[in-house]
Order: C-alpha cells, then sequence, then structure tokens
C-alpha cells in the first residue's frame, strides 16, 4: 500500500505539474497569437509583424514563427534550450522534449489571418518542475522506509498486547487438573471474543467438575 501511494502521488503530481506548465503556456500563446493578428488586422507586413515578438515581455519562456510549411519566420530563444527550432515548430500538440542538457515542455498554436497561416510555438524550461519532482523523490524515499518501520513495529507493539491475554490463559489452563476442578479463566474483559472463549470453558469446566463430584460421591 506504501508503495502503491508513492508510485500514485509520483504520477499525479508529474500529471498535475505538466498541466500548470500547459496552462501558463497556453495563456502565453494566447497574448503571442492576439498580438500577432493584431498587428496584421492594423494593415503591417507579415515581416513587420514576426519581428513584434522581440518586443514581447516574455519571462522564462522562448517563442517562434512558423509559416504553414514549416518555414521559421521569426524566434525568439530561451536560453539554455539547445534544441532545434525546426524541432520545436514541427509538433502539433504540446510535448515534452529533452537532449542531454535540459527538457522543456512546448505548447503550439495556429494563427489564421487575412490569408497567413501561420505556425505559433512557446516553450520553457521543466528546471523548476523537476527540481519540484527531485524533492519530492527524495521525501518518498526517505518517507515510505520510515512509515513501513513505523506500520511494522506499531503492529508488532499492538499484536504481542492483542496476543497477550492468550498467553495468560495458556498458563491458567496449566493449573487445571483433576484435584483442582474449581480452576477457573479470567481475563481482562469478559465482554469481548477472549471473554466469551473463557466463559464457554469455564462452563465445560463446571460441567466436568460436577461429573468428577457424582463419580466420586458414587465411589
Amino acid at each position: 500500500m506504501l508503495l502503491a501511494t508513492g508510485g500514485s502521488i509520483l504520477v499525479l503530481h508529474n500529471r498535475l505539474g505538466l498541466a500548470d506548465v500547459d496552462r501558463e503556456l497556453a495563456n502565453l500563446s494566447a497574448t503571442v497569437v492576439a498580438e500577432l493578428r493584431q498587428e496584421l488586422e492594423d494593415g503591417e507586413t507579415l515581416a513587420e509583424t514576426v519581428e513584434e515578438i522581440n518586443e514581447l515581455e516574455l519571462r522564462e519562456a522562448g517563442v517562434a514563427v512558423a509559416d504553414a510549411e514549416g518555414g521559421i519566420l521569426a524566434v525568439r530563444a530561451l536560453s539554455g534550450a539547445a534544441l532545434s527550432v525546426a524541432d520545436l515548430v514541427s509538433h502539433s500538440t504540446a510535448v515534452t522534449l529533452a537532449n542531454s542538457d535540459c527538457r522543456i515542455r512546448v505548447y503550439p498554436a495556429n494563427l489564421e489571418s487575412f490569408g497567413q497561416g501561420l505556425r505559433v510555438v512557446v516553450w520553457t524550461s521543466l528546471d523548476d518542475f523537476e527540481r519540484e519532482r527531485h524533492v519530492l523523490n527524495r521525501a518518498l524515499l526517505l518517507g515510505v522506509p520510515l512509515a513501513l518501520f513505523v506500520a511494522l513495529t506499531r503492529g508488532w507493539v499492538i499484536s504481542r498486547r492483542a496476543l497477550r491475554p492468550l498467553g495468560d490463559m495458556a498458563h491458567q489452563t496449566q493449573a487445571i487438573s483433576d484435584r483442582r476442578p474449581d480452576v477457573h479463566l479470567h481475563t481482562p474483559n469478559s465482554e469481548d471474543e477472549l471473554g466469551v472463549l473463557a466463559g464457554a470453558f469455564n462452563a465445560l469446566l463446571n460441567r466436568l467438575g460436577g461429573a468428577l463430584t457424582l463419580q466420586r460421591v458414587g465411589l
């Protein structure tokens, strides 16, 4: 259960974390698309329009604009993301790309305005997300064994406490003999299952004691 819970937490964190990144990229993509559409509607040429991405406030994000054939028209790169821009604009859905240096999340969008079919792609580094996942992994690697140790220790203590009345009853039965038929079993709680068992055993002892008494009287 602990391992299953830990694995579920990791899967859930990955899904929720990427969903948050995608929401941020979707908002950023909508801003870029709206800006480009506005410039085209104001009568600027395509070349002048795509140059506007250099003036946008894009914090910790990169953006590229490509034509319908995938030709790169403009790029505002994200520092440290040493990935091919052609590869970035080739995806039609949100995707995670990686190389030996980094992992980035790519979010594409399309722009159709005045006959211009453009592909707008924004991306951001997953370094912060990776650091969170690393911390979570370490917490689970430390927490699961600790929780398992606590659970086993607590289970051992509880089982010892629960089985102690059985041990006491076993010791009490050793004192029962034909010379002492009046010895009965005693339990701390006569209402629980062990108390019911002890009561049934004591009733059996009473019947056996009565039988022994009648046998001795007959003799």
